[in-house]
C-alpha cells in the first residue's frame, strides 16, 4: 500500500513543500523506545585531533611550484545583458597568465 506524504524541503534559503509517495508494505514508524545503535551517541572524527589543533592540511593549504590560481568575476547585475567584455585591462596585470571568456574557450554543452 503507497502512503503519501507531505514533506518540507529547504534550499538556498527557500522552502519547498512537497508530496511524495512511499511505497511498500509494513512501512511504520520507529517505537520510542526503539534502541538506535548511531542516533544520539558521539562519534570519534578521525582527523578531528589534526582539525582542532590547526595541523590538519587541506587543499588550500597545498602549494607547488609554478601553481596557478583561477579567479571567477561574476556580473555584480544579476539579470543584466551582457554586451561586451573587455578583457585587456586584466591581461596586463602583473602574473596574470590567461584570461578566459566566452570568446576563448571551447563551447560545450551541457549535460
Amino acid at each position: 500500500m503507497a502512503n503519501v506524504r507531505k514533506v518540507k524541503t529547504e534550499f538556498e534559503g527557500r522552502v519547498y513543500e512537497e508530496s511524495i509517495v512511499v511505497e511498500g508494505e509494513g512501512l511504520s514508524a520507529w517505537e520510542a523506545g526503539a534502541g538506535l545503535k548511531f542516533v544520539g551517541h558521539g562519534k570519534t572524527r578521525v582527523d578531528g585531533a589534526e582539525r582542532v589543533s590547526g595541523l590538519a592540511q587541506f587543499t588550500s593549504d597545498i602549494q607547488l611550484p609554478g601553481m596557478l590560481y583561477g579567479k571567477t568575476l561574476r556580473s555584480p547585475y544579476p539579470h543584466a545583458r551582457i554586451k561586451n567584455i573587455q578583457i585587456a585591462a586584466a591581461q596586463k596585470i602583473p602574473g596574470v597568465r590567461a584570461v578566459l571568456s566566452y570568446l576563448n574557450i571551447p563551447r560545450m554543452p551541457f549535460f
